[in-house]
């Protein structure tokens, strides 16, 4: 991901409520809900990775 860090909260957020309505409304073990929250892992390791000066070990 190539946001600036204020544009990836956003994303971090958005995904976060999504992934909330998500499970409310589909249930929590949906496909669409478990794809939301690997999206959401993924923002947050992102993040944590560029908070702590971290290179990402594989890049596809």
């Amino acid at each position: 991901m190539n946001f600036p860090n204020n544009k990836l909260i956003e994303k971090i957020e958005e995904t976060r409520e999504n992934m909330i309505v998500a499970g409310l409304n589909l249930g929590f073990t949906h496909q669409d809900t478990v794809l939301l929250s690997t999206k959401l892992d993924h923002l947050l390791n992102e993040l944590h990775n560029r908070e702590n000066n971290f290179l990402p070990l594989f890049d596809f």
